[in-house]
């Protein structure tokens, strides 16, 4: 089975105080077809990241996971 390397187009968003980044997943059915999957993922409270930066960085970590977990 062919495997397609794609990079994930997402964004990061605050809401209640609390970041979450979200993004459009791929998944495959048994017919073949192909249907998107838009999921969010929880970050952390606003106040345990001192800039943007690091909420990228949790962010980058997040999908890494995903992905890792996603192979098995």
């Amino acid at each position: 089975m062919k495997t397609d390397l794609r990079y994930q187009n997402g964004f990061l968003y605050e809401h209640h105080g609390t970041w979450y980044v979200r993004y459009c997943q791929r998944i495959s059915k048994q017919d073949g077809s192909i249907n998107l999957n838009r999921t969010s993922k929880h970050l952390g409270r606003s106040k345990d990241f001192r800039n943007i930066s690091d909420v990228e960085r949790r962010s980058v970590l997040a999908l890494d996971q995903r992905g890792a977990s996603s192979q098995h």
